[in-house]
């Protein structure tokens, strides 16, 4: 994950210690402690409900994905004890500046 995010100018982002021996690469641009879809995170709704009807074991998951010509996004989710945390960086498409949203 270091890897690719450094090779994309990107930082990776903050992985608790304790989770940091089990991510893995599950498809390209996509990495987890757990197997993700990387369209749901990037649509938010199935995780998110997941955390709020029930017991979700800790973990921490990326990807890049999202839809069409400009609506692509770097997805973030970590789930660790009593916190989630969800978060969604636009990061690509056809119309976008990319030394300007590796900036940003």
């Amino acid at each position: 994950m270091n890897r690719v995010f450094g090779d994309a100018g990107l930082h990776a982002p903050p992985v608790p210690e304790v989770l940091r021996s089990g991510v893995r690469e599950i498809r390209k641009w996509a990495f987890g402690t757990r197997d993700v879809v990387p369209n749901s995170m990037y649509l938010f709704k199935h995780y998110i409900l997941e955390v709020l009807t029930g017991p979700v074991e800790d973990y921490v998951a990326v990807s890049h994905a999202g839809h069409g010509v400009n609506s692509y996004a770097v997805n973030y989710q970590l789930v660790h004890g009593p916190v989630a945390v969800f978060a969604q960086e636009g990061w690509g498409g056809i119309y976008y500046d990319r030394e300007q949203a590796t900036a940003a």
